[in-house]
């Protein structure tokens, strides 16, 4: 068994964008709950003008929920579409966060099926999240 070293780098880099993204959502949250003030205490014209801001934010988040799965999709598909090719896991020349022992032969072919099986079902909820969020966005704007 041969064992693929970590290297620190990629590490550090995907903890900078996880704590990105974090802080992203955190930010969104912040300005969503700054923006609303109290719902009670406004007239039709400012209600109607604060739902058109949260369906625009709302469109804005499902969006780039959509992109990012898709994204994540497109990654675990080229792992898996290489580990079938190599019969190797981890494939030739990805960079692994840790120390991890390659798997080789129908273990790994196995392994690279299940990644582009989870890629398929990630494209899908990508595609769900953007029709379905683009209905209820459609729906509840049409409400207003």
């Amino acid at each position: 068994m041969t064992v693929r070293r970590a290297d620190p780098s990629p590490r550090r880099r995907a903890l900078v964008v996880l704590g990105g993204l974090a802080f992203a959502g955190a930010a969104t949250i912040a300005l969503v709950r700054r923006e609303l003030g109290d719902p009670r205490a406004l007239s039709a014209p400012e209600a109607a003008a604060q739902l058109e801001w949260l369906l625009a934010v709302l469109a804005a988040v499902l969006g780039c929920a959509a992109i990012l799965l898709a994204g994540g999709a497109w990654a675990l598909w080229r792992i898996g579409r290489r580990t079938l090719d190599s019969a190797q896991f981890p494939p030739p020349g990805i960079v692994v966060l840790r120390d991890v022992t390659v798997i080789e032969g129908v273990a790994a072919r196995r392994r690279g099926s299940v990644l582009m099986l989870v890629a398929a079902i990630l494209v899908a909820s990508a595609l769900a999240i953007a029709v379905v969020g683009g209905w209820l966005i459609v729906r509840l704007g049409a409400g207003s």
